[in-house]
């Protein structure tokens, strides 16, 4: 008889469990909330006029302005912090700004210390501004001696502070009569008077004939007046056949005092009527 003997091996298997739970510490920093910081992101940088940027966080605004030493708003400055001139770096920093038409420009930063070089909308170097931004996000900057532009202001602004930029348009000739380029416009027998109209207000002191110019040998003379958004040249005399040119010059204001850009309008004269 035969007789087979079997042997059953049972094993055992053992399946830990590791233990998982929400910890609200770890996961704040993985996820924070939109209350733990205030991050300024490039795309709303960009938005308010900066072209290259770091992305980190900001405490505060610099609303600065600028004018010549004539006086006159700097339109559009290019604004750039020196490299190495900053205190912290935590912030969001404008590495390049442009400015607006009445000089001003506004920087997102933290308290620090800052080296601003300021150029014209050209490129020009005007100079240098070094900028403090105290804890209290209180502002004192010093000029340095061989800028050839002075500081109107420098104003604090908090991050959703409303700001006041004032009046950031520039004053341009909407129409004229005669147009630009018209030609054989028709003559009266002893005078023309040419009809410029802007699209603001004007300051009617910086408007004569030191602003206006005829273009020499055009007339015997000529006379300018303003009001509101008009300015009249009257060419008394005129040559007739003639090409007529009037330049304005950059010292005209509108009434917020930001300066036209220079420009010139042409038309050529026909017989007398």
């Amino acid at each position: 008889m035969l007789k087979f003997n079997f042997k059953i091996t049972i094993v055992s298997l053992s399946i830990s469990y590791i233990g998982c739970y929400y910890n609200p510490v770890v996961n704040n920093l993985l996820s924070p909330t939109e209350n733990d910081t205030k991050t300024v992101t490039n795309t709303f940088l960009t938005v308010a006029g900066f072209s290259t940027l770091t992305t980190s966080t900001a405490t505060m605004r610099a609303l600065g302005q600028i004018k010549d030493l004539d006086g006159n708003f700097i339109k559009n400055p290019k604004v750039s912090i020196a490299p190495g001139n900053t205190s912290t770096k935590n912030f969001a920093l404008s590495n390049f700004a442009t400015g607006y038409v009445n000089g001003k420009f506004l920087l997102y930063l933290s308290p620090g210390t800052f080296r601003l070089d300021i150029r014209s909308v050209e490129g020009t170097l005007l100079g240098s501004i070094d900028l403090f931004v105290a804890s209290d996000q209180s502002l004192s900057f010093t000029v340095g001696a061989d800028a050839s532009f002075s500081v109107v202001n420098f104003i604090s602004y908090g991050l959703n502070e409303e700001l006041d930029l004032g009046d950031i348009t520039e004053p341009i000739l909407a129409s004229s009569v005669p147009s630009n380029g018209e030609s054989e416009v028709t003559l009266l027998s002893s005078y023309l008077d040419v009809i410029c109209i802007f699209n603001k207000e004007m300051d009617s002191s910086t408007i004569s004939i030191q602003t206006v110019v005829l273009a020499p040998g055009t007339s015997s003379s000529y006379s300018v007046t303003s009001s509101g958004k008009q300015i009249q040249i009257t060419i008394n005399d005129p040559y007739q056949l003639t090409l007529q040119e009037i330049s304005f010059k950059k010292a005209i204001k509108d009434l917020n005092g930001i300066s036209i850009t220079p420009f010139s309008i042409q038309f050529t004269t026909g017989p007398a009527s």
